[in-house]
């Protein structure tokens, strides 16, 4: 019972930190991408650009314009994730929103 308890307390604060987060960042969350990925999908030079956006900000947008047909967009976000290890926070359309904890 103990455990179960503490399971549905952590997984309020997950739930209250990513709304939290979402709001925070509103508008990275509203605004427009600021990483656009192509048809060569993630390549060291999409990488390397995330990584230095999270140098400016917490928060990234990333649009897929073509995704690989064995991908949707929350594998192709997740895929993305933890090659930045960062962490997805929202996913809407062919857009994902990453976040870096500093």
């Amino acid at each position: 019972m103990k455990f179960a308890l503490y399971r549905k307390f952590k997984m309020l604060l997950f739930v209250s930190r990513i709304m939290r987060l979402k709001k925070e960042y509103g508008k990275t969350i509203h605004g427009r991408a600021d990483v656009i990925i192509g048809k060569n999908f993630i390549t060291e030079n999409i990488i390397e650009e995330i990584l230095r956006q999270f140098e400016e900000k917490y928060a990234v947008k990333v649009k897929f314009l073509d995704l690989p047909l064995e991908l949707d967009i929350k594998e192709a976000a997740q895929t993305l994730a933890d090659r930045t290890k960062s962490k997805v926070i929202d996913t809407r359309g062919r857009t994902c929103v990453l976040y870096l904890k500093s």
